[in-house]
């Protein structure tokens, strides 16, 4: 058995875009060539080459298992590590309970110093947990709505979510200038984070990766600032239109300097209602930017239980908790990164915002 990048191994990514599809249990984006490209070869740390790790059984010729692995620069109190997104780690049948997956795991850490992955399986936990990885049950996730009864249908609600719901449902004054994000915008905000947080690479190159080179998803980027203010903050979106008839916008990302959150979140809502969303949301880890959504009325999944929204859209599903697990992991660094206030994680990191593909028929 050998473990290594598909690249190292001599692998086409079509071997292991077919041991996804052929392994996992409903259709999956990885089975994409567009897309595990983008993810896995055309990243910036890829340069061209597949850095999806595998187990390849010689004898065979086969694929055993495998995780998705994107390098990317993580910054860590102001010093650049070897950072990886993990996504999708499967084992083929034939090697499940033989070490396959583990050894992959093994192999990933020997070759990186930060991991962070979402959405981990009560199978994968136990594995992560003996390895060193740390657990947090759920990644915090706000939810502003802006108009109850196109969503109600869809919600658990009790009367006080439902009064709550129609009471907040108004948006903020606008305070804020914005304008197109453009390339210098991007490295100044995200020069601003580094000094206090710790966080996956948003300059302006890598922002271009995730965001405009995306080959299933139209973002947008824009430039907040505070009226007459040169700070800023970089606010990512998409709007969702789900098959049930309504619309979420979707936060992808929110940073930059402090006094330029508050009308960051002005914005976002301004920009939902004006375009027609009836639901906006946005998946952060650090306390210290989310307090302005808390503050100003979005609900939190995880702290407001009179008011319940799906996490699943494609097939819709309504989950509890309504968010996402996540693990982490450090070489050298597990204390700094156990700091959760100072690890800003959003929909944009490990793939958490990935595509559905359609169900054959």
């Amino acid at each position: 058995m050998q473990i290594g990048t598909a690249a190292e191994l001599g692998v086409s990514p079509e071997q292991v875009q077919n041991f996804y599809r052929d392994v996992w249990s409903r259709p999956i984006a990885l089975s994409d060539p567009n897309f595990y490209a983008w993810q896995f070869i055309n990243s910036p740390r890829d340069m061209g080459l597949d850095s999806c790790v595998i187990a390849f059984d010689e004898k065979i010729g086969q694929v055993a298992g495998a995780m998705g692995v994107t390098p990317r620069n993580f910054n860590l109190g102001q010093t650049t590590l070897r950072g990886g997104e993990l996504t999708t780690w499967a084992t083929g049948e034939a090697y499940r309970n033989k070490g396959a997956g583990a050894k992959i795991l093994k192999h990933i850490m020997d070759n990186f110093d930060i991991l962070i992955g979402m959405g981990i399986t009560n199978d994968a936990l136990p594995i992560y947990l003996r390895s060193g990885f740390k657990y947090v049950r759920e990644i915090p996730r706000f939810v502003k709505v802006l108009d109850f009864e196109k969503i109600e249908a869809f919600c658990e609600t009790d009367a006080m979510g439902m009064r709550l719901a129609k009471k907040w449902s108004g948006v903020s004054s606008k305070n804020y200038d914005v304008s197109v994000a453009t390339p210098d915008d991007i490295e100044s905000a995200y020069a601003q984070m580094t000094k206090q947080y710790n966080l996956f690479a948003r300059d302006s190159v890598n922002m271009a990766w995730r965001y405009d080179a995306h080959p299933n998803f139209k973002y947008m980027q824009f430039c907040v600032r505070p009226i007459g203010s040169k700070h800023k903050s970089i606010v990512a979106v998409r709007f969702h239109q789900t098959d049930q008839g309504f619309t979420v916008l979707h936060i992808m990302d929110v940073f930059g300097d402090q006094s330029a959150i508050g009308p960051a979140r002005c914005f976002i809502e301004n920009f939902g209602a004006e375009n027609g969303a009836h639901v906006i949301d946005f998946y952060c880890t650090s306390s210290a930017i989310y307090a302005e959504f808390v503050a100003n009325n979005w609900f939190s999944t995880t702290n407001d239980p009179q008011f319940c929204f799906p996490h699943l859209f494609s097939p819709l599903e309504l989950r509890h908790p309504q968010t996402t697990s996540l693990i982490y992991w450090a070489k050298d660094h597990l204390v700094d990164m156990a700091d959760i206030s100072k690890l800003y994680i959003t929909k944009q990191d490990a793939d958490l915002d990935r595509p559905v593909p359609a169900t054959a028929t």
